[in-house]
């Protein structure tokens, strides 16, 4: 397997959680929201502890080699984006605004475009700027942490 496998498997995780915030979202019943707005801002508190997870597994995990770091650097940004509009829907949530079901398909665009940009370009990246030991090592830490 790659380079990332512990992470790609974790993206499962992410994913299924993801899909229950679009079931409630289908669900959606307007004469009685409250408990939708309640259950999705549990699920959602849920997914965005995952989201840590992954990026502090994949920073840990891969930041562990000098050559790496540009690429770290460009998963903080995207980290702290997906991050901060979470935080703005689980607002959204306690608030009870609708508005956060337009702010799930904006984060739902960015975070699956990731996990795509994780399957194929950053290990394809990796490999470009380090050895077979050092990539053995990111692989092994990374099923370590994920376990």
């Amino acid at each position: 397997m790659g380079i990332l496998e512990g992470l790609i498997d974790h993206q499962r995780e992410l994913k299924t959680l993801y899909q229950k915030l679009e079931f409630l979202r289908d669900c959606f019943n307007f004469q009685n929201p409250t408990p939708f707005f309640e259950e999705f801002q549990e699920i959602l508190h849920s997914l965005l502890e995952e989201l840590k997870i992954h990026f502090r597994a994949f920073e840990d995990g891969v930041g562990q080699i000098q050559t790496t770091i540009p690429i770290i650097l460009e998963n903080r940004l995207l980290r702290d984006i997906l991050i901060r509009m979470g935080e703005r829907m689980e607002r959204m949530a306690i608030e009870k605004n609708p508005n956060l079901f337009l702010q799930l398909e904006e984060f739902r665009e960015i975070l699956f475009a990731f996990f795509k940009k994780e399957k194929s370009l950053i290990p394809n990246q990796i490999a470009q700027i380090t050895t077979q030991g050092e990539q053995e090592l990111i692989k092994t830490t990374l099923k370590k942490l994920l376990k």
